[in-house]
């Protein structure tokens, strides 16, 4: 009561706390471009140094160790990719039809909503639901009933076209049956959560990379 009966007081406490405010984000920012800035030098100097890398592991690696684990490496590299790969197909199909959705419920900047729920779609353990459904919950204690109706729709196409497609295309880029996708990212889910979901498919990969007769 004392700090908001004077009103000086009040702009008082913002002149003083907002420089450190100010002080500390800059500091974050710059930390954080420095950090990329870092990160992309490192990689662009790695890479023009790649082969001369790989040939001196090669030379000091024991060459059991090499037909051992290089097998299991390459097919790891290959399953990371193929999940990225398949990913970046679904967050397409989900943001093509988001922006459909949008443009037939007449909802301004349709396309920009569809790129940001469709990356937000992109984590499991979010999905576009987060967005959506308060979305249509909002839109209905405003009085606009079709609104409403269209986003659960949409809601509900989005995620059968995911659970539907994300098995066939992480099948389809790892070289696994869906079947065995669609069992490894279950017990990914119950045993490690999030990140189960996200590694047991990579996993299965690279272990049928492995045991694959070379």
């Amino acid at each position: 009561t004392g700090f908001f009966s004077d009103g000086t007081a009040l702009v008082g406490q913002v002149a003083g706390t907002l420089p450190g405010i100010l002080s500390r984000l800059f500091g974050h920012v710059t930390s954080g471009v420095l950090s990329l800035a870092t990160a992309v030098l490192a990689a662009f100097m790695i890479s023009a140094k790649l082969p001369r890398i790989r040939e001196f592991l090669r030379q000091r690696t024991p060459e059991a160790w090499q037909k051992q684990y290089l097998p299991a490496l390459k097919g790891l590299r290959k399953a990371v990719v193929g999940w990225l790969t398949a990913q970046l197909k679904l967050t397409v199909v989900v943001m093509g039809l988001l922006t459909v959705s949008f443009w037939l419920l007449r909802i301004p900047h349709g396309l920009f909503w569809a790129a940001v729920i469709s990356l937000v779609d992109a984590l499991p353990v979010l999905g576009c639901g987060v967005v959506l459904v308060p979305w249509s919950l909002i839109s209905l204690l405003q009085g606009n009933r079709l609104q409403c109706i269209g986003l659960l729709g949409t809601y509900a196409l989005v995620w059968l076209a995911r659970n539907v497609l994300e098995p066939r295309l992480l099948g389809k880029e790892l070289g696994l049956d869906p079947l065995v996708i669609l069992f490894a990212m279950y017990a990914g889910l119950r045993l490690l959560g999030f990140w189960g979901l996200v590694l047991a498919p990579i996993f299965a990969a690279a272990t049928k990379a492995a045991l694959s007769p070379q």
